[in-house]
C-alpha cells in the first residue's frame, strides 16, 4: 500500500476550483517573479490536479530561487515518483532529508520510491526511520509490513500489521494484509479470522472474499470456499 500524495501544506481546492487557485498564484508570480513560495504553491496545486510536468517545472523554479526549500524538494520528489522517475525522486528526498533529518514524511516517501525500484532493504530502512520519528505513523508501518512480506519475513509483516490494527482498529486493509501473511505461514485459521474481519469492515471487498476462499480451500472447507468465490464474483463483476 504505497502512497505518493503531495505533502504540501496547501489545501486541495474543491472540484472545479483548481483554475482559480492556479490563477491566483500566477498573479502572485507576475507581481514578484522571485517569489519561491508562490511557485511552490502553484506547483503543489498542479500536482494535486494531476498535471505532473507543470508541477515539476514550478517546484524546480522554487528550488532555483531558494535552494534550501525543503518542502519543494519533497514535493518534487513526489512528482518524480508519480512520473516513474524513481532515481530523481530518491535524490530529491535525500536532499530534503539532508536539510531536515527529522522529516519523517521525507523518509516515508523515499521509502515509497525505493520500494518502487524493488530495493526493499532500503525501503524498509526508510520506513523504519519514519516510524522511529513517529511511532504512530500507520502508513509507514503498513508499507513496511508489505515490504517485509515481499521479502518473505512474514513474522515481521504480521507484527507491523498488528500495530497498524492497534492504531487503527477499523483499517480493513490491515486485516487483509495480515491475513495474507498468516496464509503464507500456513496459519489458515488466523488468516480466515482476519479476512472475516476485513469483510465485516468492508463487505464490498472482493479480494478479501477471494483470499478467504483460498484459505477455506486449504482447509478443505469446500462449501465455505464456494460461497466466498460466488460472492467475490458478484462483487467483482457486478452481478
Amino acid at each position: 500500500m504505497m502512497d505518493d500524495s503531495f505533502a504540501s501544506g496547501v489545501s486541495a481546492p474543491p472540484k472545479g476550483g483548481y483554475h482559480k487557485v492556479i490563477a491566483a498564484f500566477t498573479d502572485a508570480i507576475r507581481l514578484n517573479p522571485k517569489d519561491a513560495q508562490a511557485f511552490y504553491n502553484r506547483g503543489v496545486v498542479y500536482g494535486q490536479k494531476g498535471e505532473i510536468d507543470a508541477a515539476i517545472a514550478d517546484l524546480t523554479e522554487a528550488i532555483r530561487l531558494d535552494p534550501k526549500f525543503t518542502r519543494a524538494y519533497s514535493s518534487r520528489g513526489v512528482a518524480y515518483n508519480r512520473n516513474g522517475e524513481r532515481a530523481k525522486s530518491i535524490a530529491d528526498f535525500t536532499k530534503a532529508i539532508g536539510l531536515s533529518p527529522k522529516d519523517g514524511a521525507a523518509h516515508y516517501h523515499r521509502g515509497v520510491a525505493y520500494e518502487g525500484t524493488g530495493e526493499l532493504d532500503m525501503a524498509i530502512a526508510d520506513y523504519s526511520e519514519a516510524i522511529r520519528l513517529n511511532p504512530k505513523d500507520a502508513a509507514a508501518l503498513s508499507n513496511r509490513g508489505v515490504a517485509y512480506g515481499r521479502k518473505g519475513d512474514h513474522d515481521k509483516s504480521i507484527a507491523d500489521f498488528s500495530e497498524v490494527i492497534r492504531l487503527k482498529p477499523s483499517d480493513a486493509t490491515a486485516y487483509s494484509n495480515r491475513g495474507v501473511a498468516y496464509a503464507h505461514k500456513g496459519e489458515y485459521d488466523k488468516s480466515i479470522a482476519d479476512y472475516s474481519e476485513a469483510i465485516r469492515l468492508n463487505p464490498k471487498d472482493a479480494d478479501a472474499f477471494y483470499s478467504r476462499a483460498d484459505a477455506y480451500q486449504k482447509l478443505e472447507q469446500e462449501a465455505n470456499a464456494e460461497a466466498d468465490l460466488d460472492q467475490a464474483r458478484k462483487l467483482a463483476f457486478g452481478r
